[in-house]
Formats: structure tokens, C-alpha cells, sequence
């Protein structure tokens, strides 16, 4: 709808890790009218679970994504510790209770 109305597809993300980042600029990729590097917070994140950075952590563009897959890889020791601190800590809410339920108990 977007396209047929000569509008922009914005991506907006905040707090996304490297792996829903990926599979998200593969959808992007798909369209026709897409903004590039709109709203993407992927630079300011720490704890990602991918074995390197996305393209955007340090500059303003990705582009096509040539390696297989989704094209990143995760890493199955920071998965695991990110899996650790879920398990410890429940879900991490990046704008705090004033928007979501009561912290499990």
C-alpha cells in the first residue's frame, strides 16, 4: 500500500537485537520503497548474541545481505549467557514498568 501511494517504509527499532535486525532487513530488501538506515539503534546496543556486529553498529548503511541464511551467525556462548540472565532476571523491558505489567515474581 505504501508503494502504490508513493510513501516511504521506514524500519523503526529500538533495543532490536542482531538477529531480528537481520531477518527484518531481509524483508526490507523485498520492498520497493524502503528508507535506508531509518531509526535503527543497532550502534548503541551491548550484549548482542551475534558473533560480529551488523553493518549499521558502525555506519549508516547495510545493503544486501550475501552470506547465507539470515547472514549473521550467533554465538552459542553469548546465547547461552543471555539465556542465563533471562532465566535470573525475566525479561528485559527497555522502558522500564511504566508501560508493561508488574515484573514476574
Amino acid at each position: 500500500m505504501a508503494a502504490l501511494s508513493d510513501m516511504l517504509v521506514h524500519m523503526h527499532a529500538h533495543g532490536d537485537l542482531g538477529l531480528a535486525a537481520a531477518a527484518c532487513q531481509h524483508i526490507l530488501l523485498t520492498l520497493p520503497n524502503v528508507a535506508a538506515g531509518s531509526q535503527q539503534t543497532a550502534a548503541m546496543l551491548d550484549g548482542d548474541i551475534l558473533a560480529e556486529p551488523i553493518p549499521i553498529a558502525t555506519g549508516p548503511r547495510w545493503g544486501r545481505i550475501e552470506a547465507l541464511g539470515l547472514g549473521v551467525e550467533v554465538d552459542t556462548e553469548r546465547l547461552k549467557i543471555a539465556h542465563e540472565r533471562y532465566l535470573s532476571d525475566g525479561e528485559f523491558r527497555p522502558y522500564g514498568d511504566r508501560f508493561d505489567s508488574p515484573p514476574r515474581r
